[in-house]
């Protein structure tokens, strides 16, 4: 495949997915899918005729970076509710998992002979193009998830009835 018709695919498929990511409001549940996703494109867009233990040697490694990506925000799910450290720590999650594996597609290109590191290659610039489209939807739909909280005025500690005078305001104890 040359390299506009990857970019024009994993686009094709890019705009495939971000209709169903608008519905999510779960900023948790869209990195999963960017996760699943991501991982259905750099399988689809691998060459079949690359040398079969460099291909399952790749996809092992690919599938371990899944796992750790998954349990990273599955432990995300129940430690933290809806906030900005929470969003920060997902998006983070779901950035390193995408570059990690793109990284290891261009190191399985460096491995290749010149017909098959052209098409990983190709391969790599289409999954950086999924990669921006992805991320992107996910920061622009976790800014709306965020709600500003209300700081209400923090009540006395001290348990007296309101009929007593505030303490300080009187002369004290001796001199009543």
């Amino acid at each position: 495949m040359s390299k506009t018709k990857v970019i024009a695919l994993s686009i094709l498929i890019t705009l495939l997915i971000v209709p169903f990511a608008h519905a999510m409001t779960a900023s948790l549940t869209m990195a999963m899918g960017i996760v699943k996703s991501f991982d259905t494109e750099t399988k689809a867009l691998l060459p079949e005729d690359i040398d079969k233990k460099k291909r399952s040697a790749f996809l092992k490694i690919n599938k371990k970076k899944k796992k750790e990506a998954y349990s990273r925000l599955s432990s995300l799910r129940h430690s933290e509710g809806p906030s900005p450290k929470r969003f920060k720590r997902i998006y983070k999650t779901a950035d390193k998992h995408t570059k990690g594996v793109i990284k290891e597609v261009d190191k399985l290109a460096k491995s290749l002979n010149d017909q098959n590191r052209v098409k990983v290659e190709d391969m790599s610039a289409g999954l950086r193009a999924i990669r921006e489209e992805l991320l992107k939807e996910l920061k622009e739909t976790t800014y709306s998830e965020i709600e500003p909280t209300n700081r209400n005025k923090p009540e006395p500690v001290i348990d007296r009835s309101p009929y007593e005078e505030r303490p300080g305001d009187t002369r004290g104890i001796y001199n009543r």
